[in-house]
C-alpha cells in the first residue's frame, strides 16, 4: 500500500510540474560587453523578425506525458542575429563603431529561428535552425548586395534538454552568421567603390 501511495504522489508531482513555457536567456552577450568594436567599414542595424511569433523560438517537451510547451527568448531573435553579426564582423575587422559615416550598412530579415526537441528511446535531442537574409546598403541607402545564410545544428543526446536547446540555438546562430560574413559578396560589397 505504501508503494502505491508513493507512486501516486510521484505521479501527481510529475503531472503538476509541467511548465507552461520555457525561457532562454540571451544567447550571446549584448553589444559592447565582450565584442570589441573596431573602426571597420560596416555597421549593423537591427534586423526585422519576419516569423509569425517574435518571442517563441521552439517547442519543448516537459512532464511525465511530454506535453509541448513553447520556448521563448528573453531578447528578440532579431536582436540576437544583429548581435551575432556584429561580433562576426568585429572578428574580421569590418565592423564600424557607428552607423554614422559608415561605408556600408547591414540590415535584414530573420526568416527562421527555431529549436525543436525529439524524443528517442533513451534520450532527447534538440535540432535548431537559424536563417536570415542580409541586405548591405551604401551610405546613400542604395542596395549594394543581398545574401542569405542558414545553419542547422543537432545536439548530442541528453537528458537535460533545456540547456541543450539553448546550446543548439547558439551554435546554429553562430554558424549562420559566420557563414554569412564568409560569403564572397560581403567582402566584395565592402571593397566595392562608390
Amino acid at each position: 500500500m505504501k508503494r502505491r501511495c508513493a507512486f501516486a504522489s510521484c505521479l501527481v508531482v510529475s503531472l503538476l510540474s509541467c511548465a507552461s513555457s520555457l525561457t532562454i536567456a540571451r544567447l550571446l552577450p549584448p553589444d559592447g560587453e565582450s565584442n570589441p568594436l573596431g573602426d571597420g567599414a560596416m555597421c549593423v542595424e537591427d534586423f526585422v523578425d519576419a516569423r509569425p511569433s517574435s518571442r517563441t523560438v521552439g517547442e519543448a517537451r516537459t512532464g511525465l506525458f511530454n506535453a509541448k510547451v513553447p520556448i521563448r527568448l528573453e531578447a528578440e531573435p532579431s536582436l540576437e542575429v544583429s548581435s551575432a553579426l556584429r561580433a562576426a564582423l568585429a572578428r574580421k575587422g569590418w565592423l564600424s563603431s557607428t552607423c554614422e559615416g559608415a561605408k556600408r550598412v547591414l540590415g535584414g530579415t530573420v526568416r527562421q529561428f527555431w529549436v525543436a526537441e525529439r524524443i528517442g528511446f533513451t534520450a532527447e535531442y534538440s535540432t535548431a535552425t537559424v536563417a536570415f537574409e542580409g541586405v548591405i546598403r551604401d551610405a546613400s541607402r542604395k542596395i549594394v548586395w543581398v545574401g542569405e545564410a542558414e545553419a542547422s545544428y543537432q545536439s548530442p543526446s541528453s537528458s537535460e534538454t533545456t540547456k541543450v536547446d539553448e546550446e543548439a540555438l547558439r551554435t546554429a546562430l553562430v554558424q549562420a552568421t559566420e557563414k554569412f560574413v564568409s560569403l564572397p559578396g560581403v567582402a566584395n560589397a565592402i571593397a566595392r567603390e562608390e
